[in-house]
């Protein structure tokens, strides 16, 4: 079963999220990413992509500070039209 076809059976289904990501084997926050995305996006949003987006160092300058300030990930997401925020250690190069 695809993305879409996923998204469009849970919308159908009167299961929570967390019953049917269970019942197909896909991560509760995965399909949340997916939904998230498809709204944001459409279909373009949920389609595999088979390369890596590049940000400006910009977005990525202000995505990171934010975050850092502790705004919520979701929020900074759907600001700087990015798909996840990455868990990667950033370093001060002032330091």
């Amino acid at each position: 079963m695809n993305r879409l076809e996923l998204l469009y059976g849970y919308q159908k289904t009167e299961s929570g999220l967390k019953v049917y990501a269970d019942m197909h084997h896909v991560n509760q926050n995965t399909m949340t990413r997916w939904i998230r995305q498809f709204l944001l996006h459409g279909l373009a949003g949920v389609r595999h992509r088979s390369f890596n987006h590049r940000y400006s160092l910009n977005t990525k300058i202000e995505a990171i500070k934010e975050y850092q300030a502790g705004f919520p990930g979701e929020k900074i997401i759907e600001k700087y039209d990015i798909r996840s925020l990455s868990t990667k250690t950033v370093v001060d190069p002032v330091q």
